[in-house]
């Protein structure tokens, strides 16, 4: 049995390098989206900002307080 090997281009390494970011950027966008929401309208809220989300997270001063 014989072994072929494969050979990489630089230009399809970058295109393998860009593919593998792209999916572990979108993997953890998925993973990780509830608690990205509740940080986004945390921020918004603590500034003063209406959100149109029903669900929210508690401002950390008056859980504190």
């Amino acid at each position: 049995m014989t072994l072929k090997v494969l050979t990489v281009t630089n230009d399809d390494a970058k295109k393998i390098r860009t593919r593998a970011a792209s999916y572990a950027q979108s993997f953890l966008a998925n993973k990780y989206y509830e608690e990205y929401k509740e940080l986004y309208d945390a921020y918004l809220r603590n500034r003063g900002i209406t959100i149109r989300r029903g669900k929210v997270m508690k401002d950390e001063r008056i859980v504190v307080s």
